[in-house]
């Protein structure tokens, strides 16, 4: 007999521990929808790819191999998850997108040397001239009328474990079921930021496939370490006592929590881990609940950042 395979040996790994028993299937399927979105990109080439980028690689395999092993234990066919439309419609003939990628690509720069702000060159535009930016606070974003890549609760998220207590009670009063139906008992839990606070928004990543998710045809390509200095400097007197950070963002899965500790202000629900994102964010001296949105100029940003505007062959 040769060696376990990969996905074997994730098979076997999940039946020792179903997390996911206790759910329904709409909430299978959510999680497959969801688990399909971080999966797929867009290559350079325009193409729908499969694990463009290697970070995280692993973990979305692993977590559509469970689901799979989840949907054979239950006898449900996987296929049917993907009725009615829930493939992720990732937006591959967005307006522009190859003469984007071509500018990019003459930059010719390294992961981990630039962060990425997507958006409406007019916008953009005034932020590379002059350094205007405008920063909201972060419930700002829990809005419906924002699109999907965009609208999310800033100050909460919603996480699910399984009770200990009531695995103990089912184990003494009920005993092993032979795998039919749920022996546990799931709680909701609400994680919430202690505060309100401010929060300006990019990426660690160039990624073809934003462009369309932000509804976007311009890309800002920006130096962090001098964003980051010229935004702390400019705002410490606009906002007293308040302390700035800048920080990628950790993606929580609600399905795999297991209670620890988390800096609210620096995580996301899992959804949206494909935006790879990385933000400034400013935290105020005690909790505030209202926060209007400011505007702020920073000077231009032209010594260190780069417009990328999609379609036009001008500056190709």
């Amino acid at each position: 007999m040769g060696p376990m395979k990969r996905h074997e040996y994730w098979r076997q790994a999940y039946r020792k521990d179903r997390y996911l028993e206790p759910y329904g299937l709409a909430e299978l399927k959510r999680r497959a929808e969801i688990v399909t979105n971080n999966d797929l990109d867009l290559s350079d080439e325009l193409k729908l790819v499969i694990f463009k980028s290697c970070q995280k690689f692993d973990y979305w395999l692993i977590a559509w191999t469970h689901l799979l092993e989840e949907f054979q234990l239950r006898s449900f066919n996987p296929l049917t998850v993907f009725e009615s439309g829930m493939l992720p419609k990732i937006k591959m003939d967005w307006p522009g997108l190859a003469t984007g990628v071509r500018q990019f690509q003459r930059l010719n720069l390294k992961d981990g040397t630039f962060i990425a702000k997507y958006g409406k060159r007019r916008f953009l535009s005034r932020a590379l001239e002059r350094g205007d930016v405008h920063i909201n606070p972060a419930s700002f974003y829990n809005d419906p009328s924002l699109n999907s890549a965009i609208h999310d609760d800033e100050l909460s998220i919603k996480v699910f474990r399984r009770s200990p207590l009531l695995d103990a009670a089912a184990k003494e009063n009920v005993g092993d079921l032979g795998g039919v139906g749920s022996r546990f008992g799931v709680i909701t839990e609400t994680l919430r930021a202690p505060t309100n606070f401010y929060v300006y928004c990019m990426s660690v990543e160039f990624s073809p496939r934003l462009f369309g998710d932000f509804e976007s045809d311009a890309c800002l390509v920006v130096d962090p370490r001098e964003f980051f200095s010229r935004i702390a400097e400019t705002t410490a007197d606009l906002l007293k006592g308040w302390r700035c950070f800048l920080t990628p963002i950790t993606y929580v899965d609600p399905f795999l929590y297991q209670r620890e500790p988390l800096d609210m202000v620096r995580c996301k629900s899992y959804e949206f881990a494909y935006q790879k994102e990385i933000r400034t964010y400013w935290l105020p001296p005690e909790p505030k609940a209202d926060l209007t949105p400011f505007d702020v100029t920073i000077g231009s940003m032209k010594r260190y950042a780069t417009l990328i505007e999609l379609g036009n062959e001008a500056s190709i």
